[in-house]
């Protein structure tokens, strides 16, 4: 009977574990969590069955591969790879890097274009700036794209996007360079920001884990600007 009745338990205990297991199954589609505790974070999560996406709190995408491990999420992205632990608590929510992410529907976030950072080192490190404005500068098959947020602009909306009517401001320019942009493509962009009085500008150019970005701080002056000092982004910009 002790048998039988250890056989039984085991059988139990085999089964609750396969049900707890998390299959990707349940994970498909879009989740969302509404807790920063910092601005370089992932604020929504894509997944498929061979891929996921992650969206930042730039509106920046990056995707890569995943695989569950148990109770662990790992991912393998461009430049780095991701491990957390994933609780998946039911149908509509998740715990991931810490955060609580909601199931969404009919999400247009991920229509957004992905494209990779320009790739240069650097020594410095994106400073969060709540003050800032974010472009990005990219190129999207053999097209030049200027992005605010999550909105395709062009030269002449980028003093609509920063003043908004208000000119006595001294705003901050953060700006995600692309791969494939041309020293032109960041040039323009340079001329557009001085004859609006803005002389500084910071390039970011890297991202190599999660919460850096890596940066050069730059002035549009054409005497002291960056496209004529760092052989590195001259050589990319090519």
């Amino acid at each position: 009977m002790k048998r039988i009745y250890y056989l039984i338990i085991f059988v139990i205990f085999i089964q609750n574990s396969s049900c707890n297991r998390i299959k990707k199954n349940d994970l498909i589609g879009e989740w969302r969590t509404f807790t920063f505790n910092d601005k370089i974070s992932y604020s929504d999560i894509k997944f498929s069955k061979k891929k996921i996406q992650l969206l930042d709190n730039f509106s920046r995408i990056e995707s890569g591969k995943y695989y569950l491990k148990s109770d662990e999420l790992n991912i393998s992205l461009n430049n780095y790879n991701l491990k957390s632990k994933l609780i998946f608590f039911n149908n509509d929510s998740i715990e991931v890097f810490n955060k609580t992410y909601y199931k969404v529907e009919n999400s247009k976030h991920f229509e957004l274009d992905e494209y990779r950072l320009i790739g240069i080192d650097s020594n410095e490190k994106l400073s969060v700036n709540n003050n800032s404005y974010n472009f990005h500068l990219y190129s999207e098959k053999g097209i030049t794209k200027i992005r605010f947020n999550e909105k395709i602009i062009s030269l002449n909306d980028v003093k609509i996007a920063i003043f908004g009517g208000h000119h006595n401001l001294k705003p901050t320019v953060e700006l995600f360079v692309g791969e494939n942009i041309k020293s032109e493509d960041l040039t323009n962009f340079y001329i557009e920001l001085e004859e609006l009085g803005i002389k500084k500008i910071t390039l970011i150019v890297k991202k190599e884990n999660p919460t850096e970005y890596k940066v050069i701080k730059d002035s549009t002056g054409n005497k002291e600007n960056i496209l004529n000092t760092n052989k590195e982004l001259i050589i990319k910009l090519k």
